[in-house]
């Protein structure tokens, strides 16, 4: 019963820490994309009234649409989340290779129930201290979409790795 509550515990982890990278991942794509339509409009701007004159009104469109977006990107949710998140996602990382490193004596029998709990335990504990620690009180949405995602991709980590007990789930 403990490992596979310590097996559950590797998976949740490995399902969190992937769940994250996707919202980073995200995030980074819409900063990209508003960085990129800044730097067209910006740059061709000045150039684009000489050569564009009949497309005047889409030109002052596209600028004032630039002037909005430079006034709103601060506040922007998903560029508050890109860093936190990304300083998680290492820190789940590492604790998911720890705690993967630990699994093979859980597996093997090596420890007591009350020794598995324990490491079990520990995982959760510094699955909390890395989230407070680096999310703080940012709220993550919840993306039902990104989750499966995060499942799938986590599970096809651990047929790869773990096929034996992929195969007992």
């Amino acid at each position: 019963m403990y490992q596979k509550q310590y097996w559950t515990e590797l998976y949740e982890l490995k399902c969190h820490q992937k769940y994250l990278a996707l919202h980073q991942e995200r995030a980074e794509d819409w900063e990209r994309r508003i960085k990129v339509f800044m730097a067209i409009v910006s740059s061709t701007s000045i150039g684009g009234w000489a050569l564009w004159r009949e497309f005047a009104p889409l030109w002052a469109t596209l600028i004032a649409a630039s002037q909005v977006v430079t006034a709103i990107y601060a506040f922007l949710p998903f560029k508050s989340r890109i860093k936190p998140i990304s300083l998680a996602v290492t820190s789940l990382t590492v604790l998911f290779d720890q705690a993967e490193h630990g699994w093979f004596a859980v597996a093997e029998g090596e420890l007591t129930d009350a020794e598995v709990n324990d490491a079990r335990y520990k995982i959760r504990k510094s699955k909390t201290k890395i989230m407070s620690d680096t999310v703080g009180v940012l709220i993550i949405p919840n993306d039902l979409d990104l989750m499966r995602k995060a499942e799938q991709e986590a599970m096809a980590y651990f047929k790869n790795y773990h096929p034996r007990q992929e195969d007992d789930q």
